[in-house]
């Protein structure tokens, strides 16, 4: 007998940072509910690579001085947002 799909409710980024330091690394974190949920994988992108990369795991690495939107998205329009700051390494 097939385990019932139970379907993803939401996805909230639950470890970020708003401010970071060109070359600094951080890895983001989503909490995804319900906990039973049949496919809990979290997909994340950077809205601009070039300021900010990001790995499938939530691995990110500040490439330049620049405002960035992080998203992690699970079943299509399921997603959570974090907007960060990358500072100049210079200053």
């Amino acid at each position: 007998m097939l385990s019932p799909v139970v379907n993803v409710e939401s996805v909230r980024i639950t470890e970020y940072v708003e401010t970071m330091i060109e070359g600094e690394t951080f890895t983001f974190k989503a909490e995804v509910k319900p906990d039973d949920a049949t496919d809990r994988s979290v997909v994340w992108t950077s809205a601009n690579p070039e300021v900010i990369t990001i790995t499938e795991d939530g691995q990110a690495v500040a490439v330049e001085a620049g405002t960035v939107n992080i998203q992690s998205y699970l079943l299509g329009d399921i997603n959570g947002d974090n907007f960060v700051d990358i500072n100049d390494a210079a200053k």
